[in-house]
């Protein structure tokens, strides 16, 4: 079942949009995204007040994550 998240679901850790990213993980549904939403992401989490939250490492390989589980759409 093909899915697609608002740029602030996926920046959360326990919250109902980051099941749905934990099951994309495992394959049971097919996350959708488009490049947009990825340099929206990418820019996100250069914000301070996500930065306090989300270390940098982290930041990239979440970008990293999603670019690889994620259908591109146009």
């Amino acid at each position: 079942m093909p899915v697609g998240l608002d740029t602030n679901a996926l920046l959360g850790e326990s919250s109902p949009p980051a099941e749905l990213v934990a099951r994309c993980r495992q394959g049971r549904l097919t996350l959708l995204t488009a490049d947009p939403q990825l340099n929206e992401l990418a820019r996100v989490t250069r914000y301070p007040k996500i930065r306090a939250r989300l270390k940098p490492a982290l930041a990239g390989r979440l970008v990293n994550d999603v670019h690889e589980i994620a259908e591109i759409v146009e």
